[in-house]
């Protein structure tokens, strides 16, 4: 793709079990900047290869280096997240991707162990993804999850936060004492929660008098 013109395209990037897709071609294709990706990275299987040498050249070529390898010492919940939050980290560093999303597929296992991971550099690319996935959730095919870093089990369901409450509950509990502009709360929704709507939320917390709408040219809330 050097010196072509790619996009806009969204490129799914399967690694069919844990090492097919060198952090390389994620780079290669987020160097064009009306593309995106959504890659697959199967923990499972991943997983049950750490402990064969022989395949740690792949696992790095995957990760574009050795920061993996520390897994190969944990175990458990702790594996999985040094697995995905370092997958995650590389794609933000070596692909200079802003936006990094991932989403777990959990049909069969309760836990997120297989995951959609969505990159893009477009703040509305990112809003579009998540509205994407919370659709498919409510058509009972898929159940996806969003890794929350809060979470060590990884598994947050989207069933669990549809209520206005537990959204307005979310949204205080991180901007408690804060005064934002309208733009600045929906960056914020968008790249540091899982979720993509605000305004519903924000008229609860003023209702409930946790938050207060400021007078001026701009909207603004206080959470207090």
């Amino acid at each position: 793709m050097a010196g072509v013109p790619v996009g806009p395209a969204l490129f799914f990037l399967d690694q069919f079990g844990y090492a097919n897709v060198p952090m390389s071609l994620i780079q290669a294709v987020m160097a064009h900047p009306q593309c995106e990706v959504l890659s697959y990275l199967n923990c499972n299987r991943m997983n049950a290869y750490l402990s064969d040498e022989t395949k740690w050249p792949t696992i790095t070529a995957a990760y574009g280096g050795e920061s993996w390898m520390p897994a190969v010492e944990v175990h458990g919940p702790e594996r999985q997240r040094h697995l995905i939050d370092t997958y995650k980290s590389r794609i933000r560093s070596l692909a200079h991707v802003h936006y990094v999303w991932s989403f777990g597929d959990v049909r069969q296992e309760q836990r997120a162990n297989l995951l959609l991971i969505f990159s893009t550099n477009s703040l509305k690319g990112l809003e579009q993804m998540k509205k994407a996935m919370w659709k498919a959730d409510e058509t009972g095919s898929f159940r996806f999850s969003d890794r929350a870093a809060a979470d060590p089990q990884g598994v947050l369901f989207f069933e669990d936060m549809k209520s206005d409450e537990y959204h307005a509950d979310e949204l205080f509990k991180r901007l408690s004492g804060r005064l934002m502009a309208e733009a600045e709360m929906e960056r914020f929704v968008l790249t540091q929660t899982p979720f993509y709507k605000l305004k519903k939320a924000v008229q609860l917390l003023c209702k409930q008098k946790r938050a207060e709408k400021m007078k001026g040219a701009a909207w603004r809330v206080r959470f207090s």
